[in-house]
């Protein structure tokens, strides 16, 4: 804005507009039009409209979709939000349905045809980061020329531990002999191993891979100490699900039946042992009031499983009390569970 002083006039006195002017900035985003006004007229001055790589002004349309955006995304057990990334923890298990989601999981091929009369064949070794679970199995014995027995077991750290008892498996038979429940989750460095009686036979099994950062695994007891034994212990910050068998693929069993063992005993001793077992609150004590089974005999060469059921809070157990010691690695006591973080 200009001012015009007439002749002899001072300074800060009364005077004329002669022009009006206006700059704008940034010009990107401001633009004026008439700028400087001398005697009349006016100045323009125009807001450009926001696109995807200037400022400006925001269209009703845009306000709308901006107004209708998704709100804030909280986190919760196991998800993860960082920026616009939503991430599902790799550690936390799923089984719905008798299907368990989990990350880079794949089926693994543990079949082998005609196994040899006798003997021990590896199926297979679980590889560095991994775990197996392996849940159920069949063998036929179609072209045998006899009946024969086979069993299963696992080698963990160089020794060899069953996981089945002697499977009968009759001569020339086409039907299928199924076992077991409940099932075992194998270890980096374990190996799956079938032991047959009686050539001709055929192994058919089950078994998930998938990386042992999943917290779905079987705590296990090798060997048996005179009194009572700590199978299990959830560990700090997390709930602990007990896995049912028929919560997974493959069960075994007779058909039409519901299998639902969830602890399983191996007893590959010289005696037989009378067992008792409890699920323990946390601060609790193993007893009666919290007893799942009682005086319960596991022969000699036999494999025991019973049912517990539900979940257990941090700090719970699962505890066993034998009458007597088995050494490892003649007798072997495990599960299934799946932990989530509290």
């Amino acid at each position: 804005m200009s001012w015009y002083y007439p002749a002899g006039a001072a300074a800060g006195g009364s005077g004329t507009v002669t022009s009006v002017g206006l700059a704008v900035s940034p010009a990107s985003v401001l633009s004026v039009s008439g700028s400087p006004v001398t005697t009349s007229g006016s100045v323009t001055l125009t807001v450009a409209q926001a696109s995807a790589s200037g400022n400006g002004y925001l269209a009703s349309g845009d306000y709308t979709t901006f107004s209708n955006k998704q709100a804030t995304i909280v986190a919760g057990t196991g998800i993860t939000v960082a920026s616009n990334t939503v991430s599902v923890d790799a550690s936390h298990p799923l089984v719905l349905g008798g299907i368990m989601y989990c990350p880079s999981g794949r089926f693994i091929d543990i079949d082998y045809n005609s196994l040899p009369a006798t003997g021990s064949v590896v199926l297979g070794t679980v590889p560095s980061g991994r775990r197996w679970a392996v849940n159920g199995y069949n063998v036929t014995n179609a072209g045998g020329p006899a009946s024969g027995l086979v069993f299963l077991s696992t080698t963990i750290s160089g020794s060899s531990y069953r996981i089945t008892s002697n499977i009968a498996v009759v001569a020339f038979s086409s039907v299928s002999t199924q076992a077991w429940a409940p099932c075992i989750v194998l270890e980096a460095g374990d190996s799956l191993v079938v032991n047959p009686s009686g050539s001709g036979m055929n192994f058919y099994g089950n078994c998930i891979e998938y990386p042992d950062t999943v917290r779905f695994y079987s705590p296990k007891l090798l060997g048996l100490a005179s009194g009572m034994n700590t199978v299990y212990t959830v560990p700090n910050g997390y709930t602990a699900q007990i896995i049912q068998a028929n919560m997974l693929p493959g069960v075994g069993g007779t058909a039409g039946t519901t299998v639902t063992s969830s602890l399983a005993f191996c007893n590959t001793s010289t005696a037989s042992r009378i067992l008792n077992t409890y699920k323990v609150k946390p601060g609790g004590t193993a007893g009666l009031g919290n007893a799942i089974l009682q005086n319960s005999s596991i022969g000699s060469g036999a494999r025991f499983s019973t049912s517990i059921q539900g979940t257990i809070p941090t700090s719970g157990s699962i505890q066993v009390s034998g009458d007597g010691a088995a050494a490892a690695p003649t007798f072997m006591t495990w599960l299934v569970v799946a932990e989530f973080a509290n």
